[in-house]
C-alpha cells in the first residue's frame, strides 16, 4: 500500500473516526474525491467482489498485526516507565478515561505530521468493519490487483476463507484498539504530571539504542558474511593448489613409470643378447 492509504487506514482502524458525511470538501484531498466519485465496488454477490475483498483483507492484515505489535510494545514501555518512576499507583487511582482528543492518538501512532502533510481529513466516528473494508477495497481497485478466476462451485468456499481472515482481522483490530486506548490514558496522565517530555526523551533514547543495535547487528552480519566469503575463496584456492599439485605428481609418476618400463625392456633385450649396458 502507498503510505497515504496506510496512514488513513491506521487512523480509521485505531481512532474514533471514519469516513463521515460531515467532511468539508475543501479539506478533502483531490485524490480522495476522485476515488470516491469514480470507484464503484462490484455487486456483493459477484465473484469479483469477493476477489477484491480478499485482496483487501490480505493487504490490511499485515498493517493491523504490525501496529498491534507496536502498540503492545509501547504499552509495555509506558507501564514500565510508570512503575520505575513510582507513578503506577497514582495512575491507577486517577481512573483516567480514554481521551477524545485525536491529537493524542496521532502522537502515539506517530502519524500526525504525515496526515497533515497529505491533508487527510479527520472524520467524526469510528468506522464499522465493513466501512473499513470498503476503504481498503477501493484502494485495491484504485491501485490494481491480480484477478482470481473463481469457479461457481468454488465461490462459497472462497467466501468462507475470506470471512475467516476477516474474523482474525477484527480480533487483531480489537486488541490494537485496547492497547492504544490504554497507551492514550497513560499518555494523558504523564502530560498532567509534567512528565510527558521526560518519557518522550526516554522513548527516543530507546529507539536510538534499538536502531544502533540493529545497525551493529547488520554490520556484524555483513562482516561475518565477508569473512565467510573470503574463507571460501581461500579454501577454493588452496584446494585448487592441492589439486594442481596432485595432478602434477600424477603425471610425473606416470612419466617415470613409462621411463622405467622402457629401461626394463631395454635391459631385458640386452640381457637376452648377452650385451652389458652401462648407465
Amino acid at each position: 500500500m502507498k503510505y497515504g492509504m496506510m496512514a488513513f487506514l491506521i487512523m480509521a482502524t485505531c481512532l474514533n473516526m471514519a469516513l463521515g458525511a460531515e467532511q468539508d470538501p475543501k479539506n478533502t484531498p483531490k485524490e480522495a474525491v476522485q476515488k470516491s466519485a469514480e470507484i464503484q465496488l462490484p455487486p456483493k454477490d459477484s465473484p469479483k467482489y469477493w476477489n477484491v475483498r480478499s485482496e483487501a483483507i490480505s493487504e490490511l492484515l499485515p498493517l493491523l498485526t504490525k501496529k498491534r505489535a507496536e502498540m503492545k510494545s509501547d504499552l509495555q514501555l509506558l507501564t514500565e516507565y510508570l512503575e520505575n518512576n513510582n507513578m503506577a499507583s497514582d495512575f491507577a487511582a486517577g481512573n483516567i478515561p480514554v481521551p477524545k482528543d485525536p491529537n493524542v492518538f496521532f502522537a502515539i501512532l506517530q502519524i500526525g505530521q504525515g496526515l497533515e502533510d497529505m491533508n487527510i481529513p479527520k472524520p467524526k466516528e469510528r468506522p464499522s468493519w465493513d466501512e473499513l473494508m470498503n476503504i481498503a477495497m477501493e484502494h485495491v481497485i484504485f491501485e490494481g490487483y491480480a484477478p482470481t478466476t473463481i469457479e461457481d462451485d468454488e465461490l462459497t468456499h472462497y467466501i468462507e476463507m475470506c470471512q475467516k481472515k476477516e474474523q482474525y482481522g477484527q480480533k487483531v483490530r480489537q486488541d490494537l484498539r485496547g492497547a492504544l486506548d490504554q497507551c492514550a490514558r497513560m499518555w494523558v496522565f504523564l502530560d498532567s504530571t509534567g512528565k510527558l517530555a521526560d518519557f518522550k526523551a526516554y522513548y527516543a533514547d530507546l529507539q536510538l539504542q534499538q536502531e544502533q543495535q540493529i545497525a551493529q547487528e547488520k554490520a556484524q552480519y555483513t562482516e561475518a558474511h565477508r569473512q565467510a566469503v573470503m574463507q571460501r575463496q581461500a579454501q577454493a584456492q588452496q584446494q585448487k593448489f592441492e589439486d594442481d599439485q596432485a595432478r602434477a605428481q600424477f603425471y610425473s609418476g606416470r612419466q617415470e613409470q613409462r621411463v622405467d618400463s622402457r629401461q626394463s625392456r631395454l635391459n631385458s633385450r640386452a640381457a637376452n643378447a648377452g650385451i652389458n649396458v652401462f648407465y
